[in-house]
C-alpha cells in the first residue's frame, strides 16, 4: 500500500517537507493563490459512489475519462491546488519526457523510459514491473491526447477550473497496472503562471479498485498522509540540460 500510494503522490507534483495542508470543503472550492505559500497544498478528497460522483460533478462528469462512474464501483477523486518555486517553462512537454526528470520523481523505483509517452516504473530490486506511466499534453499550439474521452476531461478541466483557461500546459496521466494490483488511475493537472518564477498547478486524480479488492478509504488516508512527507523533488530539482 505504501509503494502504491507514494508512486501516486509523487505526481501531485506538490513535494513538499512539511507540507500544510489547507482543506477545501468541496470540488468547486477555490482558494485564493496570492495566499498559498509554497509549503502548503490546498486539498480536496472524497470516495464517492458511481451515483453520487455523476450528481455531484453533475455536467463536469467528463472528467472522468475512463469512465469510472459506470461501474459499481466506488471511486476516490482527489483534488489538489498548489504553488511550486518553478518558471511555467519549466514544465513542458520535454522535461516530463527526460528519464532522469522522471527518475528524479520516482526515487523508490526504477524507472525505464519506453518513449515520450511511456515510461515503465520497476521495483529496484527484484525488476518486476510495477506500473505503466502514459503521457500526454494538450497546449495552445500541440495537443497528442490520445482519445476522445481525454479531450473531453481536460474541455471540462478549463471549463470547471476557469483558472485553467490561461494554462500553458495540461498533463493527462493513464496509470496501468499488472492485474494482479487491481487498481486503475488516471490524473489531470494543468500549468498556470503565477510570477516569473512561480507556477500554479490544479490537479485532479481519480482512483477506483476492480472489484472491491482495495478499500479507497484506506488510499485516501495514505495519499493524504504521504503528502505531508514528501520532499521538495520538483523545487530542488537542478536540470542537468540547463547547466
Amino acid at each position: 500500500m505504501k509503494k502504491m500510494s507514494f508512486l501516486f503522490t509523487t505526481l501531485l507534483l506538490c513535494q513538499i517537507t512539511n507540507a500544510e495542508i489547507i482543506q477545501l470543503k468541496d470540488h468547486t472550492s477555490q482558494v485564493g493563490v496570492a495566499k498559498l505559500k509554497s509549503n502548503q497544498v490546498a486539498l480536496f478528497s472524497k470516495v464517492y459512489s458511481p451515483a453520487e460522483f455523476k450528481k455531484d460533478f453533475g455536467k463536469y462528469k467528463k472528467l472522468d475519462s475512463l469512465k469510472f462512474s459506470q461501474s459499481k464501483q466506488p471511486l476516490l477523486v482527489i483534488k489538489s491546488i498548489n504553488v511550486i518555486k518553478k518558471p511555467v517553462g519549466f514544465f513542458d512537454s520535454k522535461q516530463f519526457a527526460r528519464l532522469d526528470f522522471m527518475q528524479a520523481l520516482y526515487p523508490g523505483l526504477k524507472v525505464e523510459k519506453d518513449s515520450d509517452s511511456l515510461f515503465v516504473m520497476k521495483d529496484p530490486v527484484t525488476n518486476q514491473k510495477y506500473v505503466e506511466l502514459y503521457q500526454y499534453y494538450d497546449s495552445d499550439d500541440m495537443t497528442d491526447l490520445p482519445h476522445e474521452a481525454s479531450l473531453g476531461a481536460v474541455a471540462s478541466l478549463k471549463d470547471k477550473d476557469t483558472i485553467t483557461l490561461s494554462s500553458f500546459m495540461t498533463l493527462y496521466r493513464e496509470f496501468k497496472l499488472p492485474q494482479e494490483r487491481q487498481l486503475q488511475s488516471f490524473s489531470l493537472s494543468s500549468f498556470m503562471s503565477y510570477t516569473q518564477d512561480r507556477t500554479i498547478v490544479v490537479s485532479y486524480y481519480f482512483f477506483q479498485s476492480k472489484a472491491g479488492a482495495l478499500k479507497p478509504q484506506a488510499l485516501q488516508k495514505d495519499l493524504e498522509d504521504e503528502i505531508l512527507n514528501q520532499e521538495k523533488i520538483i523545487e530542488t530539482y537542478r536540470d542537468p540540460h540547463s547547466l
